[in-house]
């Protein structure tokens, strides 16, 4: 009986243990995810005070893995900045228990000119893009799809029998000359190369086809978010995704052009909104050139003319200490005239877990709401200001309700 009882106190200590080191885990997986600061910004040359939720010891790691400078556990920290980079500090709960990294990104500009004006998007992708595969009919009525388990949405191809191509053209032209002999696809998929390869078969007019639907560029309309003054720019304060996985397209290069919105479709529960503009591709409509697509927007460089067409003043960052919920406005350009709209900043979501939804919005001005009924597609981007300052812009709406919508931190979209 008693050895009995010894074994049963075993598993009951076993599983203390356990639940404890469980506990602890979710606990520590908690704190770092939800209460310690993953990214920290502020301008060149000043200083910020970072809070902690409980004690944490700092490291900065120099460029090459080694200790810079480490702080005993401490509940706040003031970092001093120097020139524009990134630098990382490892972060320690109560001074031993490892919680991840801690960037802190200095940024070069301390004030942006608040764009809020509609620009039509080009993006040409860098290789052409699968979408699909499908069937056709061959000569003899039957139903056939060459290439189907071989390409997957969201491949790009970037040549055919050895050779370069960069433009849908391209491709349908290789697969309509193949001469009845097997093709080799040269493609990209989730950043590794391979080899597929392809025998086109004649559909019912006599032309080769291979079955796969590709593209090579796409167009939109976002909203200009800032301009730097030395003429970067940023819109839309999110990446611009393939329509094929989901996944951010791959730039090969693109340009902004000048739009004229034409027609607004009110935003409705549901059912959103969007703004519809003329996009014409020509030389002398063109705005900038874009250099960079992900996860917070496109970025890139503008002409002198929209340089000048934004004649006001720069205006203060709005860093996350600054922004507090209460009234906001928004600025654009609906009707051919650039304007404040009211809003109300509803929540304020500092951690990671948020992304490019940190800030939640809602439309109070009347004058806009009988106008888009709200926030719309094609209002990606839009300046969200605060007492003076530039906070974030406009990303999402919320699908249930229009009057309402997601933004995210300006700071963030600065970080180089």
């Amino acid at each position: 009986m008693k050895k009995i009882w010894k074994i049963t106190d075993r598993i009951a200590l076993i599983l203390a243990a356990l639940m404890s080191m469980i506990v602890v885990a979710i606990v520590w997986y908690f704190v770092t995810l939800f209460y310690l600061p993953t990214a920290v910004y502020l301008a060149e040359d000043s200083e910020k005070r970072v809070e902690f939720a409980v004690p944490v010891s700092v490291q900065t790691v120099g460029a090459s893995g080694q200790q810079v400078h480490a702080t005993p556990a401490t509940r706040a920290l003031t970092i001093s900045s120097g020139k524009a980079g990134n630098v990382q500090m490892k972060l320690d709960l109560f001074g031993f228990i490892p919680a991840g990294n801690m960037d802190v990104n200095v940024i070069k500009t301390k004030k942006i000119i608040p764009g809020g004006v509609p620009v039509g998007i080009y993006m040409h992708t860098d290789g052409v893009l699968v979408l699909g595969t499908g069937a056709f009919l061959n000569e003899k009525g039957e139903e056939i799809a060459p290439s189907k388990s071989l390409f997957e949405p969201g491949d790009y191809i970037v040549s055919v029998n050895n050779l370069p191509v960069a433009k849908k053209a391209e491709v349908i032209q290789s697969v309509h000359e193949c001469a009845n002999e097997a093709l080799s696809f040269g493609i990209i998929r989730d950043g590794e190369q391979m080899t597929v390869s392809v025998m086109p078969q004649k559909d019912r007019e006599g032309e080769y086809k291979a079955g796969i639907w590709v593209s090579d560029s796409m167009q939109g309309i976002g909203t200009l978010s800032f301009v730097t003054a030395d003429g970067e720019f940023a819109a839309l304060g999110h990446g611009i995704s393939d329509n094929a996985k989901g996944a951010l397209l791959k730039l090969g290069y693109g340009a902004l052009y000048q739009t004229d919105i034409v027609a607004i479709e009110r935003g409705k529960k549901q059912d959103p909104g969007e703004l519809t503009g003329v996009i014409l591709l020509k030389k002398d409509r063109e705005l900038g050139d874009i250099l960079t697509n992900d996860e917070k927007g496109i970025y890139g460089s503008v002409d002198e003319k929209l340089m000048e067409s934004l004649t006001d003043e720069e205006v203060e960052i709005g860093y996350k200490e600054d922004v507090k919920k209460g009234p906001v406005t928004i600025l654009c350009t609906l009707d051919g005239t650039r304007k404040e709209y009211k809003a109300e900043l509803t929540a304020i979501h500092n951690d990671k877990y948020f992304g490019n939804r940190s800030l939640e919005i809602r439309v109070t001005d009347e004058r806009l709401l009988n106008l888009t009924g709200g926030i719309v597609q094609g209002m990606s981007g839009t300046p969200i200001l605060q007492d003076g300052k530039m906070i974030g812009v406009i990303t999402h709406v919320f699908v249930d309700d229009p009057t309402k919508g997601y933004g995210i931190f300006v700071e963030e979209m600065l970080c180089d």
